[in-house]
């Protein structure tokens, strides 16, 4: 009996171990194997399905492994094996971000920068309340940001810059600093200005629905007469500068033509400058022109734009008829000596009459003859009552040669001045020139012309 006893123990062991193992086969064919990853690789696995890989950065991603930790792109904790950091930069992504990604609660560092990532940002993202910097930087993501970002209690970085976002910021971003949140590149956000954001429209939604375009209150026609007005106004503005300034040059200048008359240049020398070219200059005279001053009148020094320098001298009176002048000026143009200067042109007008010389750049003779004796004015006045005798006993001796050449015999020269005509008696020579008309014997009196070349100078 007791054998038998035995044996039965020993048969229902081995029937209670035979129904252990079924049960365990049972259980292990009947639970998939997917089921041994943990929720937060189904979450990462969901992020996959949003996304193309078309370069192959998540093919470590499979559904057989027990943890993610070992995937590409994703560190875990040592200690609890939670997935703590998702940096994917630069895998060119093209897709949405998975909702699911909100779910990784221990998530501190998210990183998608550089990708072609689209779509909104996940608001469920705002789950992640241990996450410290989040980077979706270089992605083409549009939408508003959503409000639960600014709320997460330990967020130190969010660079959303360069993407399409757009609208206004929540105020719940006002806590982070311009340090903290990045969005530049998203030319549609506006918000609070201590974010550097531009402010937002100040219309009302209600007010203003979708699709109503408001009213312009400027019409095309009030654009065009407020155009036209700020023309005319800087057009008038600019007249007025334009006549101040006329008005001011002419007061300065020296030099008044009046209507008709002519200006006439003799050919010869280097250069024979354009009559219009020397009305031009001449009407620009000023009072710094003036390089001299004499009995006949002022001389003015002119440039013209090749640099060529004339002296322009303006008689003080001349009551000569205009066509003697220019006879006297026709001759004076042909006489060429190396101690004269050189006439070069005249100008005669109904208010003035002018002359044209070279320019001749040594100083004036008033210069010359008392540089020396400035410092005593009773030499100068010694020196300058020599010269004038001197002149004085030169023209007698010179008009007494003409006399003896005229007149060789007495019964001529008492016919002479029984008839009452005299050297002394002949007309005075008009403006300091030569009188080039016959004398009453027939002779031209072209010795009047040298004899009027021998004057004293001034002395003042």
């Amino acid at each position: 009996m007791a054998f038998s006893s035995e044996r039965l123990c020993a048969k229902r062991k081995t029937s209670l171990l035979v129904c252990i193992l079924q049960v365990v086969t049972v259980t292990v064919c009947l639970v998939p194997s997917g089921t041994a990853l943990t929720s937060e690789g189904l979450a990462l696995l969901d992020f996959k399905k949003q996304v193309n890989d078309r370069v192959g950065i998540l093919r470590s991603w499979n559904i057989s492994d027990i943890s993610p930790c070992n995937w590409r792109g994703i560190v875990c904790n040592n200690f609890t094996n939670r997935v703590v950091t998702v940096n994917l930069p630069r895998s060119s992504f093209n897709g949405t971000i998975s909702p699911q990604l909100g779910t990784l609660s221990e998530l501190r560092r998210l990183g998608l920068h550089f990708n072609k990532l689209t779509g909104v940002i996940p608001a469920s993202l705002g789950n992640l309340t241990y996450l410290r910097e989040l980077y979706l930087h270089n992605n083409s993501l549009t939408g508003a940001l959503p409000d639960s970002l600014g709320l997460l209690p330990k967020l130190r970085v969010l660079d959303v810059s360069f993407n399409n976002l757009e609208g206004a910021v929540p105020e719940s971003y006002i806590n982070l600093t311009s340090r903290k949140f990045l969005w530049t590149g998203n030319h549609l956000l506006c918000g609070n200005s201590l974010l550097g954001l531009p402010a937002c429209p100040s219309e009302n939604l209600e007010s203003n629905p979708v699709g109503h375009v408001p009213r312009n209150p400027w019409s095309v026609w009030k654009i065009l007469l407020v155009s036209v007005g700020a023309f005319l106004f800087v057009k008038l503005i600019i007249g007025l500068l334009l006549l101040r300034r006329w008005l001011r040059d002419d007061k300065k200048r020296e030099i008044d033509l009046g209507k008709g008359g002519k200006l006439v240049m003799f050919k010869g020398g280097s250069t024979v400058p354009t009559s219009r070219e020397m009305l031009r200059v001449i009407r620009r005279i000023t009072k710094k022109d003036v390089i001299g001053e004499g009995g006949f009148g002022k001389v003015y020094k002119i440039t013209l734009k090749d640099n060529t320098s004339f002296a322009v001298k303006k008689l003080k009176h001349c009551l000569e008829a205009a066509r003697g002048f220019e006879n006297e000026l026709e001759t004076l143009g042909e006489i060429k000596h190396c101690n004269l200067v050189k006439l070069r042109g005249y100008c005669v007008a109904p208010l003035m009459k002018l002359l044209i010389y070279d320019f001749v750049p040594n100083g004036t003779l008033d210069e010359l003859l008392h540089r020396k004796l400035s410092r005593s004015s009773f030499l100068s006045k010694v020196f300058c009552g020599l010269n004038m005798f001197v002149t004085s006993v030169l023209a007698f001796v010179y008009q007494l040669t003409i006399f003896l050449v005229a007149y060789p015999s007495i019964r001529d020269l008492l016919a002479v001045f029984c008839s009452g005509s005299t050297y002394r008696d002949r007309e005075a020579v008009p403006c300091g020139l030569a009188n080039t008309s016959k004398n009453s014997l027939g002779r031209s009196s072209s010795s009047r012309l040298h004899t009027s070349l021998l004057r004293t100078p001034d002395c003042a």
